[in-house]
């Protein structure tokens, strides 16, 4: 059986969608039309960072995946959250109401870019750079 630290990252064994949606975060410049992804990632950092200290890093990065995975949040425009035992946890909560915000500034590729920028990205040395505008 797994040491009880790594019984809650089973769902970081496999994050390539995840990463593979990221990428705009760091490689598609700033629109003048509507939000980038990398510009979502940086309307997020408030409550990514508020979840890390409530909870920890690795609680944040779970929860922006099942956002970003959840088709039917996106299919819903939030409508539908994840729910565990009839519950939507407080940490979906608070990242749902602020990237919900985002979907007609920046539309949904870019949010869930966002969320899985957060949710994969374990460099604060790239959170920085982003962050930064570099």
């Amino acid at each position: 059986m797994p040491a009880a630290a790594n019984m809650n990252a089973y769902w970081k064994d496999e994050i390539d969608d995840l990463r593979s949606r990221a990428s705009n975060v760091t490689s598609t410049p700033a629109s003048a039309e509507k939000l980038s992804a990398r510009t979502c990632a940086r309307c997020l950092m408030g409550v990514v960072s508020l979840v890390s200290r409530r909870w920890t890093t690795d609680v944040m990065q779970r929860t922006c995946a099942e956002l970003a995975r959840a088709d039917e949040v996106w299919d819903t425009s939030f409508g539908r959250l994840p729910m565990v035992n009839g519950m939507v946890a407080e940490q979906i909560q608070l990242i749902a109401v602020v990237a919900r915000s985002l979907l007609p500034l920046a539309g949904t590729d870019n949010v869930r870019a966002a969320l899985s920028f957060w949710a994969t990205e374990d460099d604060v040395g790239v959170w920085t750079s982003v962050l930064s505008g570099e």
